[in-house]
C-alpha cells in the first residue's frame, strides 16, 4: 500500500554547516519531496516561525547550539499554542542521559543520536520520512503562523 506523504515543510534547526549539508544530502538521496528549511539556531528558527506564513509540519532540532540552544527552543515551541502540535525530533551528537530525559520531559517527539556515517544518516532520514511524513496522521492546522 502506498501512502501520500504529508506535504509539509521540514524545519531543520542546526548550527553546524557541515551537518546541515549532510542532512540536505540525505533528504535529496531519499528523494523526499518536502521542502527543507534550515536555520542556524533557535533565534533564527523563532524568527522564521513568527515572521512568515509557513507550512512547517516537522521540526528537526540540534540540542547543543549557540545563541539559543535546543532546550530553550523546544520550550518555546511547546509554549506556542499554534506550534506545540508540530512533531519535533531532536537529532544531536549527545547521548547524555540527562539530555535525553530532558528532551522527552519537555515534549520532544523523538530523540535520535546523529549517525556517524552518511549511509547511516541517509537511513535515519528515510526512517524519519517514512514514519513522520508517510505513516503518521498529523493534526490539522499544525504549524501555521501563530
Amino acid at each position: 500500500m502506498t501512502t501520500q506523504p504529508n506535504m509539509v515543510d521540514i524545519l531543520l534547526v542546526e548550527d553546524d554547516p557541515t551537518d546541515q549539508l549532510l542532512l540536505q544530502q540525505a533528504v535529496e538521496t531519499n528523494q523526499i519531496g518536502n521542502t527543507l528549511i534550515c536555520c542556524s539556531n533557535g533565534v533564527d528558527a523563532q524568527a522564521h516561525l513568527t515572521a512568515t506564513n509557513h507550512n512547517i509540519g516537522l521540526i528537526i532540532l540540534d540540542w547543543h547550539m549557540p545563541i539559543m540552544d535546543g532546550q530553550s527552543f523546544l520550550g518555546w515551541v511547546k509554549n506556542q499554542p499554534k506550534l506545540s502540535k508540530i512533531p519535533l525530533i531532536v537529532l544531536t551528537n549527545s547521548n547524555d542521559p540527562l539530555d535525553i530525559e530532558t528532551a522527552y520531559e519537555m515534549g520532544a517527539s523523538s530523540y535520535i543520536a546523529k549517525p556517524v556515517t552518511l549511509e547511516k544518516l541517509v537511513h535515519a532520514v528515510k526512517t524519519i520520512e517514512d514514519y513522520w511524513l508517510s505513516i503518521v496522521t498529523l493534526p490539522r492546522n499544525r504549524g501555521q503562523k501563530p
